[in-house]
């Protein structure tokens, strides 16, 4: 069996990795500096280089990564942390001459939920006055789904942790979605 690794890029992202049916997971290595006074966060090249060079046979991974970007509207810090973070991992994966596929969050989402999994919110009335059913909630559709697949993993970012890392759960079913991809 091959090794498969998901990664959710963002700041309080994560790392699965399934190798010959062992799963790992590591919640995004985060690192910090500060410019007068104000303190940004970005992905750690060096903790996050440590993880993949625990990989034996890395060079044959298939590496899937969450293809995300900004969103209009949000702030110049969280640009530069967002565009800083994933620029890092970006490079690192690179650096390593390393293969990665980016799948988009609707992709990987349609591939790995079922009807089960979903969850809603509450349902509303639209300017026509037709009830509509409530938006998904995809952290708690994503929780539903690795709990359906993977009920014994480990979703806690450490032992004090007592909520599931929502980084940890998307990167598990992202790792699911490109193995469900090479099968």
């Amino acid at each position: 069996m091959s090794c498969f690794i998901g990664v959710d890029p963002g700041l309080n992202g994560g790392i699965t990795i399934m190798n010959n049916n062992e799963i790992i997971t590591h919640v995004m290595p985060i690192n910090t500096f500060k410019i007068k006074k104000k303190e940004f966060r970005y992905i750690d090249n060096k903790k996050l280089r440590d993880i993949f060079l625990n990989i034996y046979n890395i060079k044959e991974a298939n590496i899937f990564i969450e293809d995300i970007h900004s969103l209009f509207g949000m702030s110049a810090k969280s640009n530069f942390s967002f565009g800083f973070g994933y620029g890092n991992l970006i490079t690192t994966l690179d650096v390593f001459d390393l293969d990665y596929q980016k799948v988009t969050p609707k992709i990987w989402q349609k591939s790995v939920w079922n009807s089960k999994d979903i969850v809603r919110g509450e349902p509303f009335l639209n300017k026509k006055g037709i009830l509509k059913d409530g938006k998904i909630d995809t952290k708690a559709t994503s929780l539903n789904a690795v709990q359906r697949i993977y009920p014994d993993l480990n979703l806690l970012a450490s032992k004090r942790c007592r909520v599931p890392h929502d980084g940890i759960v998307d990167a598990t079913l992202i790792m699911l979605y490109g193995y469900m991809q090479n099968i």
